[in-house]
């Protein structure tokens, strides 16, 4: 039993002055990873004349975004900045997220069909 006291290591914690297990700090960590994620959507299809302020456009109706991270193709610099086709967009709360989902999904925005989803676990 000494051991399993010795184990669950105690760690001060900046913000609040107190204390927190090191347990308790490692399920707080993953709750906020998990809003995190839940805040995030993946938008794929997306025609390539479309950038990321049109993307902001469509999708500022559901909620304050964050941010929105167009994956951009370097590989051919005869073609000139593209983007790959897909963006994550990052809501500040995850019911925004979930709104931008059920609304968008399939919704033509440049003449092609958006395919919106969670992003899968980074």
């Amino acid at each position: 039993e000494g051991r399993n006291d010795r184990a669950q290591a105690v760690v001060s914690t900046q913000s609040t002055g107190g204390t927190k297990s090191l347990s308790e700090q490692q399920q707080q960590q993953q709750r906020d990873r998990a809003i995190s994620l839940m805040c995030r959507v993946y938008v794929g299809s997306i025609h390539y004349d479309l950038n990321e302020e049109d993307l902001r456009k469509a999708f500022a109706p559901f909620g304050p975004i964050k941010g929105v991270d167009l994956s951009w193709d370097n590989s051919n610099p005869n073609k000139g900045r593209t983007h790959k086709g897909y963006a994550f967009l990052e809501y500040n709360v995850p019911e925004s997220a979930q709104l931008a989902l059920d609304q968008m999904n399939g919704v033509m925005l440049g003449g092609k069909p958006l395919k919106c989803a969670r992003p899968s676990m980074e």
